[in-house]
């Protein structure tokens, strides 16, 4: 398992972002069906992430075994308070290219988390031989998420009209990326 940051937060926490591994998979689904009920924003709603353990275990055993891919935690105290996952193309000619998914628990909104995790995603990125490009998703009125993503550097390439309904009301997409 690779610990790729230990830091103290500005509200006192002390916040550490690891690969995820197949171990963790019973906390994880745990987070997922928690952080899915506190927000809008993200791309399933409440009760639709449906993988058992052993099926979670899984994914995580794949990605900590792709060299393109990478699913962090962040955790405080113990307990997974934010996930990262990026996975790049399965073929040749896709391969350095990939989108991630970020988010992290309401109750550590504002805190930073999410932009230390951005900032180890970009560094693990930077350094892999076959990754060159990151790419994400974000809804257009996400306006925290996008001030965040362009202070790193993504720049939006696009927007996708209509690309998520959450109770029956339409977004639109931003599509951002950034070049590593």
């Amino acid at each position: 398992m690779a610990t790729y940051t230990t830091k103290a937060m500005s509200s006192g926490v002390t916040l550490i972002v690891r690969d995820a591994e197949p171990a963790d998979a019973a906390a994880a689904l745990d987070y997922v069906d928690g952080v899915s009920t506190e927000s809008d924003f993200l791309t399933m709603a409440p009760g639709e992430f449906e993988l058992t353990e052993a099926q979670e275990r899984a994914v995580l055993e794949r990605y900590l075994n792709t060299e393109n891919h990478v699913f962090l935690l962040a955790e405080v105290d113990g307990k997974i308070v934010g996930m990262c996952n990026f996975a790049g193309g399965r073929r040749k000619r896709l391969q350095h290219t990939g989108s991630f998914g970020m988010s992290v628990r309401k109750a550590y909104w504002g805190q930073g988390i999410g932009r230390v995790m951005l900032d180890v995603l970009i560094d693990w990125a930077t350094r892999s031989p076959i990754v060159k490009k990151v790419n994400l998703q974000v809804r257009a009125d996400n306006h925290r998420a996008i001030s965040l993503y362009e202070q790193a550097d993504f720049e939006i390439e696009g927007t996708e009209r209509d690309g998520l309904r959450v109770n029956g009301v339409s977004y639109d997409l931003r599509l951002m990326g950034m070049s590593v």
